[in-house]
């Protein structure tokens, strides 16, 4: 029977450069392939290697045994995550965190950590149902404020988005108005691109 693989774009150890976790050491499994096409989108989608559950686990294993957590990335991780995948992970200890644009349903019973960055497009009709940790909204210059409506989160942001790895003084000031009008919301900078880590 041939094994499920992954497509998977990167595997790497870094820290958290952003929101509540900032400065957490973790290990990134960068997943390939989204179903929306965002134009500031930091990964190359046509580079990846299939992977089976396994041959991602044992990469993981190879960073530090104090690095507790791991943050599925993308692309949109959750087009290919499934809970074989989720049990085989935190079986071996590891803490789980998603980043998604909400576009489709994640299982909040094996996920740790949830942070939605939702796009121009309707959230999964599973987030009426669950409480996310973080819900981030990117922020260029000429967007309304958010609808903090679309699902209920512990912590609501905006996040100026930036010209490939340099700031968008324009799109921070919009930022910086939105969040002044909305008390509810925080300014989300994506640290790691000022201190030069991935």
């Amino acid at each position: 029977m041939e094994m499920k693989t992954y497509r998977i774009n990167e595997i790497f150890s870094s820290i958290q450069g952003e929101g509540l976790r900032f400065g957490i050491p973790m290990i990134f499994i960068r997943f390939s392939g989204c179903n929306l096409k965002c134009p500031f989108c930091d990964t190359n989608h046509q580079t990846y290697t299939e992977m089976t559950a396994d041959q991602i686990l044992n990469t993981c294993k190879t960073y530090p045994k104090t690095i507790q957590w791991i943050s599925l990335c993308g692309g949109e991780p959750s087009i290919q995550v499934d809970d074989e995948l989720l049990i085989l992970l935190r079986s071996n200890g590891y803490k789980i965190g998603m980043e998604t644009n909400g576009t489709n349903q994640v299982n909040r019973n094996l996920i740790d950590y949830i942070v939605v960055s939702p796009k121009k497009v309707q959230l999964h009709p599973s987030f009426r149902n669950i409480t996310v940790d973080e819900l981030r909204f990117p922020i260029k210059d000429g967007d309304l404020p958010p609808d903090l409506s679309i699902t209920r989160s512990k912590m609501y942001s905006v996040t100026p988005i930036f010209d490939g790895e340099n700031i968008n003084s324009k799109n921070v000031n919009r930022a910086i108005d939105i969040v002044k009008e909305m008390p509810d919301l925080r300014l989300n900078i994506q640290i790691h691109k000022f201190i030069g880590v991935p």
